[in-house]
């Protein structure tokens, strides 16, 4: 079993804690045996190996009861100073906080019998301190064993005088961590963060979506996500899961749930540290979000499923497997990491692809071959075979010798209107379109640009 330690060191005023806790063991040490020797009844359990002359009373300065106990062992090898037995669980974790003064060596144990370790968990890393105050030293173990004998260690070495280790109180709690949340892709992702970092960065989620893509070659592996059957901003992630039995058995369409960890590598947002992936149905659709070249740079298209239409070829050689297409509004970065492709000089394209992030430049994935298409001549348009009139526009603008659906496209790539055209003029409103550049898009993939004033 895999055991996590967590460290704090810190001066005490308030505790604020974000998982529920029970307490299991408490003492501040105000019972002591009396007689010769005398030492504290909550604890010199049978893992104590910490002699009994050098376990001494501490009557004051003492914060939280009338006595302390002050552990002497200055030497470089360790001495345990153990609780009475506590009754613990096989997998739950426990928190041991201590809060102690003097100079010397911390670390916390424990013992639950397990078949490892001769019944000993690992212990955590050393705090080294010296200070007059109390101060609180605390660290997380997990439990291996069912058992009504665990006794909690508290080990130290390297003590310094005059005062040692002093321990003047410990609690041991059994920590119930809260589940994580259940996140959608589009809360993920969406940010207003000027750095583009999710909300969620740094956080475990309950997470999933349709798989839009996988990765699965020299570079990192992994998948991509949507939610639902079709692409828009912020709704798509990459998944970084580098488990070969996970890849070959995904597909294009799985609908798929799990728990992972919200990360920022190199300033793009992943999900990592994959845990319960499950597939729940499969031959699910995924379509990708029809964009401008403009709107693939941009944080809000990061692991979305795109594509981007009569684009032409600028350079077939970009480098790195690369290469670029432009479509009037910006230039396109094509990547071969998932499939590769090798375009012609000025020849036009369709390309799907998920949108990746990687140094410093966006950048388009296709993942198979009906994913680059070329149409070079075919229903080709130029800006200038789009008849369209005021441009600039205030109110109106018309479009003639159109037929079939009009669409137009705000800069982020994002449909906002939909006309359909039978007549020789077609005359849309745009009074209620805030001022900037927008785009009429044809059904054969023609674009022309025009302002709205």
């Amino acid at each position: 079993m895999k055991k996590i330690y967590s460290f704090i060191i810190a001066t005490v005023i308030s505790i604020g804690i974000a998982n529920s806790q029970t307490i299991v063991f408490s003492s501040n040490l105000s019972s002591w045996s009396g007689g010769t020797p005398n030492l504290p009844t909550d604890f010199m359990g049978s893992k104590t190996n910490l002699e009994a002359d050098s376990i001494i009373q501490v009557t004051t300065n003492n914060m939280y009861g009338m006595y302390a106990a002050q552990l002497i062992n200055k030497q470089s090898s360790h001495k345990r100073f153990t609780t009475q037995p506590v009754t613990v669980t096989n997998g739950k974790d426990y928190e041991i906080k201590a809060w102690v003064r003097g100079a010397g060596d911390i670390r916390f144990g424990m013992f639950d019998g397990r078949t490892t370790g001769f019944g000993y968990a690992g212990y955590s890393s050393y705090v080294s301190f010296n200070t007059l105050g109390d101060t609180m030293i605390s660290a997380t173990i997990t439990c291996a064993q069912d058992t009504s004998l665990g006794q909690f260690i508290i080990s130290v070495r390297n003590t310094m005088a005059p005062n040692d280790i002093i321990v003047d109180s410990v609690v041991v709690s059994e920590v119930t961590a809260t589940p994580p949340a259940n996140v959608s892709v589009y809360d993920i992702q969406y940010t207003t963060n000027t750095n583009g970092d999710s909300p969620y960065n740094g956080q475990t989620v309950n997470t999933g979506g349709i798989v839009t893509a996988i990765r699965n070659g020299m570079d990192t592996v992994g998948f991509y996500i949507q939610n639902g059957a079709n692409a828009s901003a912020w709704n798509g992630i990459y998944v970084y899961h580098p488990v070969q039995s996970d890849l070959l058995s995904l597909n294009i369409g799985d609908s798929v749930t799990f728990t992972a960890d919200v990360t920022e590598y190199y300033n793009l947002t992943e999900l990592s540290n994959v845990q319960n992936l499950t597939v729940v149905s499969s031959n699910n659709t995924v379509n990708p979000a029809s964009v401008q070249g403009a709107a693939v740079n941009t944080e809000m298209y990061e692991g979305v499923l795109v594509k981007v239409s009569q684009a032409t070829c600028t350079d077939p050689n970009a480098g790195f497997g690369m290469f670029k297409i432009y479509d009037n509004t910006d230039t396109v970065l094509v990547d071969d990491v998932i499939y590769k492709y090798i375009p012609a000089l000025n020849n036009v394209y369709n390309i799907t692809g998920v949108v990746d992030y990687s140094y410093s430049e966006y950048k388009m994935l296709p993942r198979m071959a009906s994913d680059v298409e070329d149409v070079t001549g075919v229903n080709e348009l130029s800006d200038n075979s789009i008849a369209l009139y005021p441009n600039p526009a205030t109110d109106f603008i018309s479009v003639e010798n159109i037929k079939g659906n009009i669409n137009i496209i705000d800069i982020t790539g994002k449909v906002i209107k939909t006309v359909k055209s039978n007549a020789s003029r077609t005359t849309i409103n745009v009074s209620g379109f805030a001022k900037g550049i927008y785009f009429i898009q044809l059904e054969n993939g023609a674009v022309a640009k025009f302002i709205k004033q």
